[in-house]
């Protein structure tokens, strides 16, 4: 397929919003990584060399202390040299054995060394003594607290992306100052301590047990780590490579699926790009309420149910979830680990690639899951907030690193991670390969800025790689591709035009892309065609009248498309000829126009109603979450029994055909809808899946191998949705014994959908219980919010019980805890209410989650206002206010 990048038009990449924080006068990524002129509080004539730490440890202490020894390259003859440092308490500093006296700004988060006398340019050693708290927070260093066989435990370790080092040691803790770390760690003997490198040396002196690592290569410190506790490991190897799966003692079960997942990804890793894994060892650990994973290179920590999965009961759903996890943290030792971002505002040269790179790999070594269904997946969520006023670019400027963490959204991830499948489709599969690979031989152990990365992608696509991607990467929002038909003696042609895709009218500014479209006539099962689409219309033939034509082949842009009537029409008639992932698109589509008020919600409505139980299962799976968006914004009435008897009579027939039990010859995906209708029928009031649901569910509660995995999933969500108090404190009895890690996400997910006003306050409660694993607890707020029926009761929780828990969490995770209780609300007067909590709990800069939050509320009303009276087929029963 020949480039399109060689005719991109580069558009001027402007965005009209202003940073939450600070206005910025740079733009990220127009030039190639230069130390010096990098942004960054630290200045760039003191340079980390070496940095050796010792850590004193007891993870059931209330504190811990060190002493650290700096390296530094000092550029200039200087009186003082400032490192980051939080929530420290430095009781000695030294330079050369002089004693030097510091101050440390809590504000800033900086600590300043100030010298008797001036130092020359040239090496010296920066030592110092430290102390610090150690909480129970999850960032920085921090200790994790589980249950095993009822008795309390807790073990240490580490979040320190992305500022949270400097919270565990004064350090230079930006992520252009690279240096190697020598770590040595002293603790009870009866501890393990494990860190990035593999172990140099122990010594034990009585009770106590010295652990020194290995010298690691150059680094940021954000990639630094360390984990201290009761520990066992599971051990293997891949080519040389010392391989480690940690759990803590009692729950090391279930873990040859995370051990073959790793081994199979570091060969397709090692392949594609060119180059093996650069470390002696790499070892992963699960850490007991950890949310999420981390790609610390050499030793990735992940949640507990990330690494614990059994083939043999796990659903289709958790393994294909690990999976695409490990995936993402390996693929970060050579994103991120290997050459890693100069600043955060290129974070997504780390998490874009990261995440696509998964989903490559994932659907390369597992075809039978169909990971491109996760695309659309990955797309609709990452529109849901690039639709917003408050969204920002993949690539924004960021004036300070104490806004790091609004880096860390669905922007940087899914899209990102979308963006980049489409980039890649048209500057060609082996040319961004070739350039990748490129990219990580020339910058290996350093830094970047994305202007590296497309001028390495560039040399082999043969063209300006970088200006296609700016409309893409540098701007907010996205494209609605508006598709008119025209018929001229039998021969059609097609007229493309595009608008910014806005909620209502004149709601964001009007804007412009690079838009590379694959046009197929599916009626003449043509080749796709590739057509370039920028700010001037264009009309293309397509072949003769009435013939089904497909602007989007593949549905892999980052856009929406609205089809005219007769194009609409002609492709009806050709839905066997489609393919899955253009119908998954067409419905995707069809109902975002309807939110937007653009189309009527029937358009999709309609289009379910034609599905036949044979339809392929992502149809059906992407029904059901057409279905479940509908069921929010409506809540409750007339219309809303409207919509649950036809959800029931439609999804009906794909379960009639699967039934409860899994057949032999079923696909995964067709194990993943068997999940997905038991619970979507819950939701709809079938009560024969209701009280088949409570049953399975009994039964899997008592022994979980009597169920398959996939059904058990079902049961459980569909328990959930009509649970009460009983049926919610024995899920939580189940969460709390550790006996389910890879079901943990499932019934937190359970028993935060309640949809009974009493039992969804009930549920509220465990926000802060401290036996329920930290994973589940920091989410039960935006979980019970998420489905709109109980809204109300979360915001009325999170503003009564705010510094209940804001003390359980560090102050980073503040404005998330604000935002919460609005994930899935259109009630403007909940919204107002949370600004001011927001305006009297939180500093401005902090506010950012807050104002998306409020954006998701009004665009979630504007949703309800354009279907609501229109979801009755006829008679138009009206939903009241």
């Amino acid at each position: 397929m020949p480039t399109l990048v060689l005719r991109a038009i580069a558009l001027l990449a402007l965005f009209t919003l202003a940073s939450a924080y600070a206005q910025v006068t740079y733009r990220p990524g127009e030039a190639p990584f230069k130390f010096e002129t990098t942004p960054g509080a630290l200045s760039k004539d003191a340079i980390p060399l070496l940095t050796r730490v010792e850590f004193e440890l007891d993870p059931y202490a209330t504190h811990f202390s060190g002493k650290v020894a700096h390296t530094i390259d000092v550029k200039r003859s200087t009186r003082s040299i400032r490192l980051n440092a939080s929530e420290l308490e430095i009781t000695e500093a030294k330079l050369g054995g002089a004693n030097v006296v510091v101050s440390i700004d809590e504000t800033t988060q900086l600590a300043t060394f100030t010298f008797a006398t001036e130092i020359p340019s040239g090496k010296h050693e920066l030592s110092m003594r430290f102390k610090g708290k150690l909480g129970a927070s999850g960032y920085g260093l921090y200790y994790a607290q589980y249950q095993v066989a009822g008795a309390s435990k807790r073990m240490i370790a580490t979040q320190f992306e992305a500022i949270g080092a400097r919270r565990a040691l004064p350090c230079f803790d930006e992520p252009a100052f690279r240096t190697v770390w020598e770590i040595a760690i002293v603790s009870d003997k009866k501890f393990t301590a494990v860190s990035n490198m593999p172990v140099k040396s122990e010594t034990i002196n009585g009770e106590r047990r010295r652990v020194e690592f290995q010298p690691s290569p150059s680094m940021s410190s954000y990639l630094a780590a360390l984990a201290v506790g009761e520990l066992e490991k599971t051990s293997d190897t891949f080519e040389g490579i010392e391989l480690g799966i940690y759990t803590v003692a009692g729950r090391h079960k279930n873990l040859d699926y995370a051990m073959q997942s790793t081994k199979r990804l570091l060969a397709y890793f090692k392949d594609y790009f060119g180059s093996p894994y650069q470390l002696p060892k790499l070892d992963q650990i699960a850490i007991p309420g950890k949310r999420g994973a981390m790609e610390n290179w050499g030793l990735i920590t992940y949640s507990e149910g990330l690494l614990s999965v059994d083939p043999k009961t796990a659903s289709t759903e958790s393994q294909f979830f690990s999976f695409l996890v490990i995936a993402h943290e390996l693929a970060h030792q050579w994103f991120g680990n290997l050459v890693t971002m100069g600043w955060w505002d290129g974070l997504w040269l780390n998490e874009s690639f990261a995440e696509w790179m998964a989903h490559k790999s994932t659907a390369a070594l597992n075809p039978e899951w169909n990971v491109a269904r996760r695309l659309n997946n990955a797309r609709s969520e990452a529109m849901a907030t690039d639709a917003l006023a408050a969204s920002k670019p993949i690539e924004r400027a960021l004036a300070s690193d104490l806004s790091a963490d609004e880096m860390f959204d669905s922007i940087t991830y899914q899209k990102g991670h979308a963006v980049l499948s489409m980039i890649e489709r048209f500057a060609g599969e082996t040319q961004w390969r070739d350039g990748l690979r490129d990219y990580f031989v020339k910058h290996a152990y350093s830094n970047t800025t994305s202007a590296d990365l497309w001028d390495a992608i560039g040399k082999r696509a043969g063209g300006n790689v970088q200006a296609f991607a700016a409309s893409w990467t540098r701007q907010a929002g996205f494209p609605l591709v508006n598709v008119e038909t025209r018929c001229v003696r039998g021969k059609q042609s097609l007229r493309l035009t595009q608008v910014r895709y806005e909620l209502r009218a004149d709601y964001v500014p009007a804007q412009q892309w690079n838009i590379a479209l694959l046009v197929s006539n599916v009626s003449r099962r043509s080749k796709p065609e590739p057509v370039f689409l920028s700010s001037t219309p264009i009309t293309i033939a397509v072949g003769r009248c009435a013939d089904a034509v497909v602007v989007d082949a593949g549905a892999g842009g980052y856009f929406r498309v609205r089809y005219d009537s007769i194009a609409t029409n002609a492709l009806a008639s050709k839905t066997s000829q489609l393919s899955k992932a253009d119908r998954v698109r067409m419905l995707a589509d069809a109902w975002a126009l309807a939110e937007v008020g653009a189309q009527s919600p029937r358009v999709a409505l309609n289009m379910i109603a034609t599905f036949r139980a044979s339809d392929p299962a992502e149809l059906w799976i992407e029904a059901i979450d057409v279905y479940r968006r509908a069921e929010e914004l409506i809540r409750e009435g007339d219309e809303l029994s409207a919509l649950h008897r036809e959800m029931r009579a439609s999804l009906a027939k794909p379960f009639t055909r699967l039934g409860w039990t899994p057949a032999t010859a079923e696909s995964d995906v067709e194990q993943i809808l068997r999940s997905r209708l038991i619970s979507a029928l819950a939701s709809a009031g079938d009560e024969a899946v209701q009280i088949r649901a409570r049953q399975m569910f009994s039964v899997y509660a008592a022994d979980e191998t009597m169920i398959d995995g996939n059904v058990a999933l079902g049961a459980i969500r569909a328990v959930g949705i009509n649970a009460t108090r009983a049926q919610i404190n024995a899920m939580i009895g189940m969460l709390k014994s550790g006996k389910y890690p890879a079901m943990e996400f499932a019934l937190g997910e359970a028993i935060a959908s309640a949809r009974d006003p009493d039992v969804a306050r009930h549920v509220l409660g465990f926000a802060l219980d401290e036996s329920i694993p930290r994973t589940i607890a920091t989410r039960v707020v935006s979980r019970v919010a998420a489905n709109g029926f109980n809204d109300r009761a979360a915001v009325d929780f999170t503003i009564q019980r705010f510094d209940e828990l804001a003390a359980k969490s560090s102050r980073f995770a503040h404005r998330y805890i604000v935002a919460a209780p609005l994930r899935g609300s259109r009630d403007l007067m909940l919204a107002e209410k949370i600004k001011t909590l927001a305006t009297a709990r939180l500093e401005e800069g902090e506010r950012l989650e807050t104002l998306r939050a409020i954006a998701s509320v009004e665009r979630n009303r504007w949703a309800y206002e354009a279907i609501r009276g229109k979801i009755v087929r006829t008679g138009g029963v009206r939903q009241k206010p």
